[in-house]
C-alpha cells in the first residue's frame, strides 16, 4: 500500500515536470521509429493542438474553458526524500477534457457536460507493486468529483462530469470504480486477394467515384461529411427519448481528427520522409454522389490503419461501404501497413451481422477481435452505471 502522505497535483503549467514524466513513460509509449527526445517533442506538438490547448466551444460554455483541453497530473509521495522537484513523483497521467452530452430518460434534450478521458497512466519500474497507480486514479476521481460539485447541483455542465479511458491493462480500472465496456474490432489484412474478394463478391455494381478528404483544407465535401456525422449523433440522441437509460456521448469533431493527424504527420516526417514525399498523406475518402465517407488514422507505431469515423448515408447501401473498404485496403498497400482496423461501433449499417458474416470464411479478415484498448467509464452522478448508455464509443474518442 502507498503512503497515506500522497497527493495528486496538476502540472499542466510546469513543462519541466511534464517532460520528466514523459522521459519516464517513453520506455512504454515511445517507439523504435524515433528517439526519446523526439517522443517528447511529439507530445509537446500534440499538447499544442487546438483540441488540447484552446478547444472550439459554443459561446454559452465559455465560462467552462478552464476545465477543457489537456491536463497533466503527477502523483507524489511526500514521505520520499525531496532531493529535487522530481524526486517525489511516483506516478503520472493526463486527461483530455472535452464537451460531452448527457440525455436523461424520456427526454430528447441534450445537456452539455464535462468529460475527461484519462491517458498516459504510468508508474516507473522502481515504484511499481506499491499501489501507486490505483491510488493516483482514486485521487483523480476525487479531484473530478470535487469539480462536479464545485458550482452546486444546478450547474448541469459540471454536475454530469463523466470520466472514461481506454485501458491497455485489462480490467485493472474496475478496481477503482470504472466499468469496462468492451468494443470488438474488425481487422482486415493487407491482402490483394481480399480486395479482389470484395470487388467480386460484394460489389453489386462498380466501385463508386470518390473524392479525397484533407483535414487541413476544409471544403464543402469535408463540411458535408462533418455535418452528417453530427446529424447521425443527434439522431441517436433523439431516439433516446424512448429509452429508460441515460445516454452519454461526445460528438465527432474536426479538431479531434486533426489531433490524430498531428500524430500521423509528426511521426511520418521523422520515420518515412521519402515515402511521404512520394505518397503524400490523405485523410480519407467521400463517395462523390453521397455523403458516405471514411476518415482514418495511420498508426505508424503499430503499422495499422485505424478508421476514426465511418459514415454510410444509406445504411442498406453496401456499395458505398464496399467502395470505402477497397480504398482503405489501397491505403494499406500504399504504405505497406499490415492491417485495417474498424471499431464495431463505427459499423452503423443495416443487417450488420449478415454483412460481417459474409466475410467469415476469408482468411484475411478477423471479425470481433479483442480490443486491447478496453474502454471503461465512471459517472459518479448516476446511481447505477448500468443505467448509462455510451453512444459512439469509437476510435476517435481514444486518448
Amino acid at each position: 500500500m502507498p503512503s497515506k502522505n500522497c497527493k495528486i497535483i496538476e502540472i499542466t503549467g510546469n513543462q519541466d515536470k511534464i517532460e520528466y514524466c514523459q522521459k519516464k513513460n517513453a520506455v512504454v509509449w515511445g517507439s523504435e521509429l524515433y528517439s526519446t527526445e523526439q517522443y517528447i517533442l511529439r507530445e509537446k506538438h500534440l499538447k499544442n493542438q487546438t483540441i488540447s490547448s484552446n478547444p472550439v466551444i459554443d459561446s454559452s460554455l465559455e465560462k467552462y474553458r478552464e476545465f477543457l483541453g489537456t491536463k497533466f497530473f503527477a502523483f507524489v509521495d511526500l514521505d520520499l526524500p525531496e532531493t529535487d522537484e522530481f524526486s517525489q513523483i511516483v506516478s503520472s497521467c493526463e486527461t483530455l477534457n472535452r464537451v460531452a452530452y448527457i440525455q436523461v430518460p424520456g427526454s430528447s434534450e441534450t445537456i452539455p457536460s464535462l468529460s475527461a478521458c484519462i491517458g498516459g497512466v504510468f508508474t516507473p519500474s522502481e515504484f511499481r507493486g506499491k499501489g501507486y497507480a490505483s491510488s493516483m486514479i482514486t485521487h483523480l476521481n476525487k479531484l473530478y468529483d470535487d469539480i462536479a460539485q464545485s458550482n452546486g447541483p444546478d450547474d448541469s455542465f459540471l454536475k454530469y462530469t463523466t470520466i472514461f479511458l481506454y485501458s491497455e491493462v485489462g480490467d485493472f480500472y474496475e478496481g477503482v470504480e470504472y466499468q469496462s465496456r468492451h468494443i470488438p474490432l474488425h481487422e482486415f489484412s493487407n491482402d490483394d486477394a481480399l480486395t479482389n474478394y470484395i470487388k467480386e463478391s460484394h460489389l453489386v455494381g462498380s466501385e463508386k467515384a470518390v473524392v479525397a478528404l484533407d483535414l487541413d483544407h476544409s471544403d464543402q465535401n469535408l463540411s458535408d461529411c462533418l455535418n452528417k456525422e453530427i446529424e447521425e449523433c443527434e439522431k441517436l440522441s433523439v431516439d433516446a427519448s424512448v429509452s429508460d437509460k441515460h445516454r452519454f456521448f461526445v460528438k465527432p469533431d474536426l479538431d479531434i481528427y486533426k489531433w490524430f493527424k498531428a500524430r500521423d504527420t509528426f511521426i511520418s516526417d521523422i520515420a518515412f520522409p521519402e515515402l511521404i514525399k512520394k505518397n503524400p498523406l490523405i485523410d480519407g475518402f467521400k463517395i462523390k454522389d453521397s455523403n458516405s465517407h471514411v476518415i482514418w488514422h495511420h498508426n505508424w507505431n503499430e503499422n495499422k490503419l485505424y478508421v476514426l469515423k465511418l459514415y454510410i448515408e444509406e445504411t442498406d447501401n453496401n456499395d458505398d461501404l464496399n467502395t470505402l473498404l477497397i480504398k482503405c485496403l489501397a491505403e494499406l498497400k500504399k504504405y505497406d501497413m499490415k492491417k485495417l482496423v474498424i471499431w464495431d461501433d463505427d459499423l452503423k449499417i443495416a443487417k450488420k451481422d449478415q454483412y460481417l458474416n459474409s466475410f467469415a470464411s476469408h482468411s484475411g479478415i478477423h471479425l470481433h477481435a479483442n480490443n486491447e484498448s478496453l474502454s471503461a467509464i465512471r459517472a459518479s452522478w448516476i446511481e447505477d452505471i448500468n443505467d448509462l448508455e455510451w453512444i459512439n464509443n469509437s476510435k476517435y474518442l481514444w486518448f
